[in-house]
């Protein structure tokens, strides 16, 4: 019930931090006493080691710090074992639960969800209840279910705390506007884009500027991709590795539904990249989903390909190395190579085994065309 600790400009997580510590410190203070080892001292050391990760492993879910993250879960969930501590147990849980979803392992993460909702302690809880909510709409959102994960994010108020220390931050506002806009509620998101900017006003992070502003590019992409195209250059100097791969991935459906296939794929391939290297393996199924529509969506003409890429082209679909089509048209191996790699773009593909079949298909609709 406190207010925001602005009085000396630190902002919560630094708060979370410092209470970490000095639980960590009271814990190595009693483990080093002389007094001898009783049961009720090596319970409260438990305790004290339970509270220090639940505290702890909170702002590593906020910041993405997986390994950590996972580290700080197994201690919380060992120590519960010993001093019971029901509410702290179901944290560890739920917070494992979160983790599971966020890679991708939706089964695990709802046998977990539904276990923890179970448990009559979660009554008293009703911060873990929102987190629990984060965490089903990390299961479903990714996969489809967008007007399941819109409800769970729109019936419940926007809260400073969620956005500024909660597990998930205020990457949130950005899936409810991706959901929204997806199931053409444009007005609902730009609602919610206002409310948690007028909320995060007086606990301003680069963070949560950047959300709001992908935010915002998301919902202009409808009509114009500028907003988006500038908000992804300045991201390459910013560690919001997560957050931009959601910005690009919403940027390359709209460049797809735009018939820009080459430049879809290119933003695709890369927000594969970038999701694998925060284990956000949740979206996925969106991303490849979105690539094989970018396949469909191809329609080249071999007549689209200069000559020489068209030779090249056709030299390669019928198995010759670089180097052997460079013999035959008397260029180097490296030209050959960077031939292909403006080919392939074209064709909307990514390897040299499928040139045969991309070649073949642009010759029948060529002939269908005409």
């Amino acid at each position: 019930h406190l207010g925001p600790p602005t009085t000396d400009g630190r902002g919560w997580s630094q708060l979370v931090g410092c209470i970490s510590m000095l639980l960590d410190a009271f814990r190595d203070m009693r483990l080093e006493s002389s007094a001898p080892p009783e049961l009720g001292t090596r319970a409260a050391n438990r305790l004290v080691r339970t509270i220090a990760a639940t505290w702890g492993s909170v702002i590593l879910a906020h910041n993405h710090n997986w390994v950590l993250l996972e580290n700080e879960l197994e201690i919380a969930l060992e120590t519960t074992g010993v001093v019971p501590a029901p509410l702290l147990r179901l944290n560890a849980e739920t917070l494992f639960a979160l983790y599971e979803a966020f890679r991708g392992e939706r089964t695990a993460a709802r046998e977990r969800l539904d276990r923890v909702r179970s448990e009559p302690a979660l009554r008293r809880a009703y911060r873990l209840r929102l987190v629990l909510d984060s965490v089903d709409v990390m299961i479903e959102g990714p996969q489809g279910n967008y007007e399941h994960a819109l409800a769970l994010l729109s019936t419940r108020e926007p809260d400073i705390l969620d956005l500024t220390l909660g597990p998930c931050g205020p990457v949130e506002v950005f899936d409810f506007v991706d959901y929204a806009l997806l199931l053409q509620q444009d007005e609902e998101a730009v609602v919610r884009v206002e409310r948690a900017r007028d909320l995060l006003r007086e606990h301003h992070s680069e963070r949560s500027a950047f959300v709001l502003d992908a935010c915002d590019a998301a919902i202009a992409s409808h009509t114009t991709l500028a907003p988006a195209e500038g908000l992804l250059a300045r991201a390459q100097t910013l560690p919001f590795m997560y957050e931009s791969a959601r910005l690009r991935l919403v940027y390359a459906e709209r460049l797809r539904k735009r018939g820009r296939i080459a430049e879809a794929r290119r933003q695709l391939l890369r927000v594969e990249v970038e999701l694998r290297s925060v284990q956000a393996g949740a979206w996925m199924d969106r991303v490849r989903s979105e690539l094989r529509a970018c396949q469909r969506g191809t329609v080249v003409q071999v007549t689209d390909l200069t000559e020489q890429e068209s030779r090249i082209a056709e030299l390669a679909a019928a198995g010759l190395s670089n180097k052997e089509i460079g013999i035959r048209l008397h260029l180097s191996p490296r030209t050959v190579g960077g031939h292909l790699y403006k080919v392939f773009p074209k064709l909307g593909i990514t390897t040299r085994a499928q040139l045969r079949d991309a070649l073949a298909r642009a010759k029948s609709d060529e002939t269908s065309g005409s």
